[in-house]
């Protein structure tokens, strides 16, 4: 019996030991079960907080929602407006094509034009020169009728002139001259380009010395012999007073010279003139070797003394005064234009024939035409 109760005992010890045990799991789990049912409430909190952020993000995503189809809409407007707009573009580039395709026909005719009127423009250029030059020529044909009217006036008046010296030919010389000195054409003198410096030339043994007769006579043979040029060519020259000038050698001295010594020398030796100014330098006191005159081109003239002296004295030979003057003439042609002397039959002042020159038949004889040509185109 006390092996059954022993036993007995031991057996409930052993169940209270489990019972214990099991007691000890039961709140354990309790324990287990109380977390987690705490941590239960955390995340069912947790889960409600979440589910209101879920809520609030449904809301906000509803509201995005709608926010995308309104601007979905919006876009799609806007894509109907820009293909709208595409096609106003494309129109208007069909447009602004044919505008361009205007624009370079437009072009290309303006450029036409323009190239018309260039060619208009050089036309009317030309036209104008044309037109210039015409009315150059026009003023020259006036200026050159006029100077003709004038030239043709002057040598009618020098015709009158040369007719009026011949018929007083036969006369004593002083009253040819005291008949002609007063025939200068008003004007003619003054208008005169070329210019004549008369100078009376003495060897260094002679007193250089010139009375105001002497000069009367140079002046008054020189008026007859402007009045010839006018009667020619309707042109003369001015001369300016006489003067004397002394040479460097003695009258012997120029005589034992040659001619074209004593004309280098002599014109050489003069002071320098303006342009178309010329020396007439008259030989007083000794006469060149071979009695004629010379005329260097580019100074003058040198008239031996035998004209000199005819010159000189009013009351001499009156056919050796005409020859005299016929010989200022014929040396003036010379210095003038540079006229040579010519042989010719017919009678010329720059002329001769069988060796004698026509300065004798002075003032009958003529310039030939080429000369006068010469003459007029250099005066």
């Amino acid at each position: 019996m006390v092996l059954v109760l022993v036993a007995g005992f031991s057996g409930w010890q052993w169940r209270q030991g489990e019972v214990y045990k099991l007691d000890t799991a039961l709140r354990s789990n309790q324990v287990v079960l109380a977390d987690a049912s705490i941590k239960l409430g955390v995340t069912q909190n947790r889960l409600g907080a979440a589910e209101a952020d879920l809520q609030s993000t449904k809301s906000e995503l509803s509201l995005t929602t709608a926010e995308f189809r309104n601007t979905r809409g919006e876009l799609e407007i806007t894509r109907v407006e820009i293909e709208a707009t595409k096609a106003k573009l494309q129109s208007t580039q069909i447009e602004l094509g044919d505008t361009q395709v205007k624009l370079e026909g437009a072009r290309t005719e303006l450029f036409s034009q323009n190239l018309k009127i260039e060619a208009l423009g050089s036309q009317l250029t030309n036209l104008k020169d044309q037109l210039t030059e015409m009315a150059d020529r026009l003023e020259i044909e006036k200026t050159a009728n006029e100077e003709l009217v004038s030239q043709n006036s002057f040598i009618r008046k020098g015709s009158e002139i040369l007719e009026r010296m011949w018929r007083l030919r036969s006369s004593p010389a002083n009253n040819v001259i005291a008949g002609l000195e007063d025939l200068l054409i008003a004007g003619v003198v003054e208008e005169a380009s070329v210019k004549v410096k008369p100078v009376v030339f003495y060897s260094n043994d002679v007193p250089a010395e010139i009375s105001a007769e002497e000069k009367r006579a140079i002046e008054r043979s020189l008026k007859i012999v402007q009045q010839y040029f006018i009667g020619q060519v309707g042109k003369t020259f001015a001369f300016s007073e006489p003067v004397a000038i002394q040479g460097k050698r003695s009258v012997s001295g120029y005589a034992s010279i040659s001619s074209e010594t004593v004309v280098n020398e002599v014109l050489l030796g003069l002071p320098s003139l303006p342009v178309k100014t010329y020396y007439l330098v008259f030989a007083r006191d000794w006469d060149m070797s071979d009695g004629t005159s010379r005329a260097p081109f580019f100074r003058g003239a040198i008239i031996g003394k035998r004209a000199t002296d005819s010159i000189l004295n009013g009351n001499g030979d009156f056919s050796l005064n005409y020859q005299a003057m016929g010989i200022l003439a014929h040396e003036l042609g010379h210095v003038f234009a540079g006229l040579p002397d010519t042989v010719t039959s017919e009678p010329s002042i720059m002329g001769s024939k069988d060796g004698i020159y026509w300065v004798w038949n002075f003032p009958l004889v003529n310039f030939l035409p080429a000369e006068k040509n010469s003459l007029i185109n250099f005066m």
